[in-house]
C-alpha cells in the first residue's frame, strides 16, 4: 500500500490534510482531521517544517504535534497492512476506508485527551488524585476516607494561597524555586 498525504486547498493559508491509500488499483481518501498552515507542509517529506527561524512558537508546537499524529497513522496503518485482515488481492477499498478511519478517530480520542490533561490546573489534579479510588503501597488497602479528607484539606489551603497570594493556579507556581517560601511565609504570616 502507498500512502501519501495532500493539503485539500494548497492555496489557501490554511488547509485540512488528506490521506491517500493506493493499492491493486484502489484509491482511498481520509482525512487526517488536521488542519495546518500550508507554508509549513514539505511535500517531498510529507511532513511539516519545524523552524525557529521561519514560524512562531505556536506554528511550530501544531506542526510538532501533526509530525507526531502522521508518524503514528503510519505506523497504524502499516500494521494493519502487514496484519492478516489485510490482503492487497481481497480488501475492498470501503473495509480499508474504515478500518484506518477508525485508527485515525483513535489517534484524534487520544490527542483530545492528552491537551485535556495538559489544560488541568494543578488543584483540579489534585482534587481528582485525592478523590481517586487508590492502593496504598505499604499496607495493600484503599486509601481510607479519613485520609482523603486531610488530603481535600491540604488541597482547599492551597486553594485559598493562592487566592491569597494571588500566584496563577498552574503548575509553574508549585514548581517554583520560589515557593516553598512564599508558602511558609503565608502559613505563619496570614
Amino acid at each position: 500500500m502507498n500512502i501519501k498525504f495532500y493539503l485539500k486547498e494548497p492555496k489557501k493559508a490554511e488547509s485540512l490534510l488528506l490521506m491517500f491509500c493506493r493499492w491493486n488499483g484502489n484509491v482511498i481518501k481520509l482525512s487526517t482531521r488536521h488542519r495546518i498552515e500550508c507554508k509549513t507542509w514539505n511535500a517531498e517529506k510529507q511532513r511539516c517544517v519545524v523552524s525557529k527561524s521561519k514560524f512562531c512558537e505556536s506554528t511550530n508546537a501544531v506542526s510538532e504535534s501533526t509530525n507526531r499524529f502522521l508518524k503514528e497513522l503510519m505506523e497504524a496503518t502499516h500494521s494493519y497492512v502487514d496484519s492478516e485482515n489485510f490482503h492487497e488481492t481481497i480488501t475492498t477499498p470501503s473495509t480499508a476506508k474504515e478500518r484506518i478511519e477508525r485508527q485515525i478517530e483513535s489517534l484524534v480520542d487520544a490527542e483530545e485527551q492528552n491537551r485535556i490533561k495538559l489544560q488541568q490546573t494543578p488543584i483540579e489534579f489534585f482534587k481528582e488524585y485525592a478523590d481517586r479510588k487508590r492502593i496504598d503501597t505499604h499496607t495493600g488497602r484503599y486509601i481510607g476516607e479519613r485520609t482523603k479528607k486531610h488530603q481535600r484539606t491540604v488541597i482547599h489551603r492551597l486553594e485559598l494561597f493562592l487566592v491569597d497570594t494571588r500566584l496563577p493556579n498552574d503548575f509553574s507556581t508549585f514548581t517554583s524555586k520560589k515557593f516553598d517560601a512564599q508558602f511558609k511565609k503565608w502559613c505563619y504570616f496570614s
